[in-house]
């Protein structure tokens, strides 16, 4: 079916390397591994889908940072394709005051560190200077971006899946049944309507802030930190603004 109807893009998951992963995700029926079975699909669609790009996100936290790239350097080597992306993402764990992650999260000064020794390694291709493209931000936060449950019911954050307060539609029925979490992400969490944002110099680089938490911050008592530029994490600019200055003049 879908090389009749190819998808531009396709996300799949890893939760670190073999050993990791096999023990964190495995087989509900008989605890069986997944980890071979998701490498193998990865690379019939590599091999088949020639026009979907595939996005292969690594889950990490302090435990496994440091297998990324050995992991990044597996991946890159069995699927030899311009089509596929590896790249890692951060498992959050928050404490009971929200106000920040709780370990084994990295948390966000950390992340900002993290990332930045993965794009001097190579290990991540973006850089990080801006640059004239069109970009996209967070799907809670775009019109025609929605995530379907298993139900056909419709949420508009990632996080809010499987939480049935959260439900803002259903796929058979054209109205929206909870306009105000629908409207908070739309307005409340938009950059225009924050004033942290609207003041900040680097805007178009990050923009903005996570809704997600940010909904938690302006209606639930959240404190969290959730200023996204990491030039404006302690001593990055410099380490940033020294690397540009350094590949340029190689």
């Amino acid at each position: 079916m879908f090389e009749r109807y190819q998808l531009n893009s396709v996300q799949i998951t890893l939760d670190g390397r073999k050993k990791r992963h096999d023990a964190i995700r495995f087989l509900k029926s008989n605890h069986s591994p997944t980890f071979d079975s998701i490498c193998d699909n990865i690379e019939h669609i590599v091999k088949r889908l020639l026009h979907t790009k595939v996005l292969v996100r690594v889950n990490v936290d302090k435990t496994n940072i440091s297998d990324f790239g050995e992991l990044r350097k597996e991946l890159s080597k069995r699927f030899d394709s311009k089509n596929v992306l590896i790249y890692p993402g951060l498992i959050r764990n928050e404490n009971a005051d929200m106000t920040d992650y709780v370990p084994p999260s990295i948390c966000l000064d950390e992340a900002f560190s993290t990332f930045y020794d993965f794009y001097k390694s190579n290990f991540v291709n973006e850089g990080k200077m801006p640059l004239q493209m069109k970009g996209k931000t967070c799907g809670a936060l775009c019109v025609n971006s929605f995530i379907v449950g298993p139900q056909g019911e419709i949420y508009k954050c990632w996080n809010d899946v499987s939480d049935k307060s959260k439900i803002v539609g259903y796929i058979n029925n054209e109205r929206i049944i909870n306009p105000t979490l629908y409207y908070r992400y739309h307005e409340s969490c938009a950059w225009y309507n924050d004033e942290e944002c609207k003041e900040c110099f680097f805007l178009p680089i990050c923009h903005g802030k996570c809704a997600w938490y940010n909904i938690r911050n302006i209606y639930n008592k959240g404190k969290y930190k959730l200023c996204q530029c990491p030039q404006k994490a302690p001593g990055m600019l410099d380490k940033y603004i020294e690397d540009i200055y350094n590949r340029l003049t190689k």
